[in-house]
């Protein structure tokens, strides 16, 4: 039996299940952990969603999923919020026969995941923050998509207001600036960043020391230990890595590279 954590998935089926291979992944037995962004920007969205549903189902909760902005982006064009955008890659889920069962178990997936020290979360923590706060933030949007119409809360996920900063910093936070505002703006990696803006794990590393944080998001930055932080984003869709790494040994990542799978 090992613990998995995977990094984002965008529609990479096949590096997936390439990689599923390499670590002998085995689902009867095993526990996997997946840091958001399922589908969008890749080959095979709707595939790589109905295998993990398929693959929810068949492993209960040793499978645990976290939401990512491309997730909860599907979800506001499934609900009619918003419209797919010119590089997305939605329309075969949103024409799938299949899309009210596949979103409406999707939306019942939560924002942030613990495990004793160990947490899942698809963008990160923000150092002002207590976790504790941050389960709050995560628990109220969890509530709002997962009840009898999850419309109210996908609509106020992009605006100003509580549901709009909670989803901005689990779901899209990368940067942080000199006062602690969110960055959303840069995108790159953290040695191009402009002065006064750093990363967000810099602060939080001291926050957090005694957590171990797996996060997703950040293909610029790529896989990499930064003391609590397992960053685990390859950047597969953009010609990079699917990275998979053990919980009890985050230092040691499995790799499968875009196209072999």
């Amino acid at each position: 039996m090992a613990d998995w954590v995977i990094g984002d998935l965008h529609g990479c089926l096949d590096e997936f299940d390439a990689l599923l291979q390499l670590i002998r992944f085995d689902p009867s037995a095993d526990t996997l952990w997946l840091t958001g962004d399922l589908i969008n920007r890749g080959p095979k969205c709707l595939e790589t969603l109905r295998y993990v549903h398929t693959l929810h189902q068949e492993m209960g909760a040793r499978l645990q999923i976290v939401l990512g902005n491309h997730d909860v982006h599907l979800l506001t064009c499934w609900a009619g919020v918003r419209t797919p955008g010119r590089t997305d890659t939605l329309a075969s889920i949103l024409a799938a026969s299949d899309a009210n069962s596949l979103c409406n178990w999707l939306r019942t997936q939560p924002f942030l995941h613990e495990q004793g020290s160990h947490i899942l979360v698809h963008a990160g923590l923000h150092p002002s923050l207590s976790l504790s706060q941050h389960r709050a933030l995560a628990n109220g949007l969890h509530g709002g998509l997962s009840g009898s119409d999850p419309r109210p809360t996908l609509q106020a996920i992009y605006g100003e207001q509580q549901p709009g900063f909670a989803a901005a910093v689990l779901t899209r936070m990368r940067c942080l600036n000199a006062d602690l505002s969110l960055n959303l703006q840069e995108k790159g990696a953290p040695d191009n960043l402009p002065d006064g803006v750093m990363p967000w794990y810099t602060l939080a590393a001291h926050r957090f020391a005694d957590a171990q944080i797996h996060t997703g998001h950040w293909a610029a930055l790529g896989y990499g230990v930064y003391g609590p932080v397992v960053a685990l984003d390859g950047g597969c869709v953009w010609g990079g890595d699917l990275v998979a790494v053990r919980r009890d040994a985050p230092a040691r990542p499995y790799r499968i590279s875009r196209g072999a799978g």
